[in-house]
């Protein structure tokens, strides 16, 4: 628990650094799950709107149980965004929203669609307006001037499912992104099959130079010509490898993995959480901070 408690204070840190957010890359099984709800749970101010959580299919329901799990009813309200009956106003009745990366991607598609088949029908293209569709996390309603936004933290999590830029998961996250102060990318596996890989999470921060595909080709690798006289693209080597090195230090948290480490129970827990909670003038020993590393 110290440790996720740290790494709660690391991904609060990061929101209020210049890049807004960071790479959250402990290894598989080090509570990363639990120190990103930490960190949302105690970085919270009245009139916030809520933060969301979106997940691979089959990480979903681990969300939800991990909250329900580690704090009491109440302390932390979430929902799994799975169906068109939650509006965009239900949102604001929860702190955490659980959604997958297909019913995000399914959402701004439909969105889209509704966007041209407008356009149509005002050319006169078409002889019925389109039926507004039933969306909440691309609602035109967060464009209303006055509408609360959401809260603090978008968190992907297995931010490695992104790494394709060209895909249209990406990009979907990539638009979405913009209505948040802050973003952690939470994967265990940063890099999977190229260096290349990091592109898509440096993207998802701010207050860096690489701001595009070609800027980190450009700044990390090289076109050399081959003896069989083909131009290649590089691994990156020398100077270019320290300065991809440099700059994913930067916003990367990573530690080695503590498997040695006893198992904190779900009272240990529970405890850790009231005491970190529990009012100043309370009689009990100071609450513990958390702090980043």
């Amino acid at each position: 628990m110290p440790s996720q408690l740290k790494a709660a204070g690391t991904v609060i840190h990061g929101r209020k650094s210049k890049f807004k957010g960071l790479i959250l890359a402990d290894p598989p099984g080090t509570g990363k799950t639990l120190s990103v709800l930490l960190a949302i749970y105690q970085d919270y101010d009245p009139g916030d709107g809520p933060c969301v959580v979106v997940v691979p299919a089959n990480h979903d329901q681990h969300w939800m149980d991990e909250i329900n799990k580690c704090f009491k009813k109440g302390m932390l309200p979430a929902v799994l965004l799975n169906d068109e009956s939650i509006t965009p106003f239900d949102l604001f009745r929860y702190r955490v929203v659980i959604v997958t990366y297909d019913y995000l991607v399914a959402e701004r598609r439909r969105m889209v669609q509704f966007e041209v088949d407008l356009a149509r029908y005002s050319r006169g293209d078409k002889d019925t307006a389109p039926p507004r569709p039933q969306v909440a996390l691309f609602s035109d309603v967060f464009k209303v001037g006055g509408v609360r936004a959401f809260g603090k933290y978008l968190i992907l999590d297995d931010a490695h499912h992104l790494r394709d830029y060209k895909g249209v998961a990406y990009k979907t996250v990539k638009v979405f992104r913009a209505r948040f102060e802050a973003c952690i990318a939470v994967t265990g596996t940063p890099l999977v099959d190229s260096w290349f890989d990091a592109y898509a999470l440096l993207s998802m921060l701010k207050a860096h130079p690489i701001t595009s595909p070609a800027l980190m080709l450009a700044n990390f690798s090289e076109m050399r010509l081959g003896e069989d006289g083909v131009q290649r693209r590089m691994e990156p080597e020398g100077q270019r490898l320290i300065r991809l090195q440099a700059i994913m230090d930067a916003v990367t948290l990573r530690r080695p993995s503590p498997f040695e480490a006893a198992p904190e129970t779900n009272e240990t827990i529970r405890a850790i959480l009231e005491d970190i909670t529990r009012p100043d003038n309370a009689e009990s020993p100071p609450p513990r901070k958390i702090v980043p590393l």
